[in-house]
């Protein structure tokens, strides 16, 4: 994302806007002054109050344009006191993230389908990435392994902890003792 999309903004105690500047008022089609104040950002204030005024990071956030369409703000912030130590409110800066989320959410529905693909194959299915470690296993393989739920770990575990599995659960006929041949 761009610096250009940074904009700040500043809740009151009431965890309402009072201030908020760059260009978010564009991306959202709203005047600043329609912003700020009670509605339309309420439940940011809601979900950053819910952490008892302390700072927070990265806290992605959806919002709709006025033509109902959603954007997705990364927001940062921290309390501010006076010097009575009387909370005043919060100041952050926010980012749009919206094509970084909307990729995200694209590749997590291919990987589910994917893995229903996978799983509806007819027959066991294991594969593996260049480091030779498992990435995706259908229930066929694990249950013709013969493992328990969670032996296989996509990421970890290895061809060679398979085939040691194999062998030392006498899967391959022509090992013998000795599962370093």
């Amino acid at each position: 994302t761009e610096a250009t999309s940074d904009w700040f903004w500043e809740l009151g105690p009431d965890m309402r806007f009072t201030r908020i500047s760059g260009r978010l008022s564009d991306l959202i089609g709203l005047d600043e002054q329609t912003m700020l104040g009670p509605g339309r950002f309420a439940s940011a204030g809601e979900d950053v109050a819910a952490g008892g005024h302390q700072a927070f990071r990265d806290l992605v956030y959806p919002i709709e344009d006025r033509d109902g369409k959603r954007h997705w703000l990364k927001v940062n912030g921290t309390p501010r006191y006076d010097a009575e130590g009387v909370f005043l409110g919060y100041r952050g800066a926010c980012v749009e993230v919206t094509e970084e989320v909307e990729a995200r959410q694209r590749a997590e529905a291919m990987q589910a389908l994917l893995e229903d693909a996978v799983e509806a194959l007819p027959l066991s299915f294991v594969l593996f990435d260049e480091q030779e470690k498992v990435v995706l296993h259908n229930q066929r393989y694990l249950d013709e392994l013969g493992a328990e739920e969670g032996f296989i770990s996509p990421g970890e575990t290895t061809v060679e902890t398979l085939l040691r599995y194999q062998v030392e659960h006498g899967q391959v006929a022509e090992a013998d003792a000795n599962p370093e041949r």
